[in-house]
């Protein structure tokens, strides 16, 4: 066994829940602990884990109400005795050697915040996620920069599903916001690699399960999905600016479309960010041709 603590928020994830488990204990080293939280499910979902006769590695912890992911990730780290935590969804899934490959490089590194590459599973067709540039088996730092510049062209460089982080790092940050309704895991990561030291590394995958019903990734936003843009940390680069623009222009052209718009939220978008973005893009462009020019 490998002294790590897996974390896992559950809500209402019954068909899953035995997968799970299967992919806990399939790893080529065991973890110490792994603890669950249900955050008060309404279907059989502590039901079924409560049957299957976990050994004493596995704790159970049961939110009298629905916490929310964010809050019941937050209690699952802050109750881990290890000071390495291993995120990971109920739907998703690892590789067989992912949590003893990721391990070793988080001690040797002795880093704060760990990311590996990963893939979509839609429907069982798997579609591998672009993320930093990083050749197969390579690892390297990863700067706030290098996290915009591959949120904006490809996939988010981390997820709840393909990091390892550091418990006492994390609690100093101030674990995951709350309060927001999407968005708080890349708040979070912003923090760690304002603060932190940060690596990714592109070998052994996290498989992240796209289309699944009550998922902590939903694609039914709510108006109010966009309220996480003020909390990340911000970088002095044209990746910033533009990444923010996508998000804002995303939610002005596709999202307000499906329902009746909120007024309240596309006035406060222009009045926060849609002068801003396109003035920060042309700031950095100017600072560009400065360069080339001298």
């Amino acid at each position: 066994m490998i002294s790590v603590t897996i974390v896992v928020p559950i809500y209402n994830k019954e068909d899953y829940i035995i997968k799970l488990v299967e992919t806990i204990e399939s790893q080529s080293i065991q973890p110490n602990e792994v603890i669950f939280i249900d955050d008060a499910s309404t279907d059989c979902s502590l039901k079924i884990l409560k049957s299957l006769n976990l050994d004493e590695k596995f704790k159970i912890i049961e939110n009298s109400i629905n916490l929310g992911v964010s809050q019941s990730r937050n209690l699952g780290i802050s109750l881990s005795k290890n000071d390495i935590v291993c995120l990971l969804d109920s739907d998703d899934y690892l590789e067989a050697d992912y949590l003893i490959s990721m391990y070793k490089v988080m001690t040797e590194l002795n880093c704060d915040l760990l990311g590996s590459s990963y893939a979509f599973d839609i429907n069982g067709k798997i579609k591998n996620a672009r993320t930093v540039s990083c050749d197969v088996d390579d690892i390297r730092k990863v700067s706030l920069k290098d996290f915009y510049r591959s949120s904006l062209f490809h996939n988010l460089p981390f997820t709840c599903s393909s990091v390892l982080l550091n418990k006492e790092k994390f609690l100093s940050l101030g674990g995951f916001p709350v309060g927001i309704s999407m968005g708080e895991d890349q708040v979070l990561w912003t923090k760690f690699l304002t603060e932190g030291k940060c690596y990714f590394m592109n070998k052994s995958k996290a498989y992240y399960r796209l289309n699944v019903a009550n998922s902590a990734c939903s694609n039914n936003l709510s108006s109010g999905w966009l309220d996480y843009l003020p909390l990340l940390k911000s970088e002095q680069s044209i990746f910033y600016d533009l990444y923010i623009f996508k998000l804002i222009n995303y939610y002005m052209f596709f999202v307000s479309d499906k329902s009746k718009p909120d007024y309240k939220q596309v006035v406060r978008l222009i009045k926060r960010w849609y002068l801003r973005a396109p003035l920060g893009v042309l700031i950095q462009i100017l600072k560009i041709l400065t360069k080339v020019k001298h």
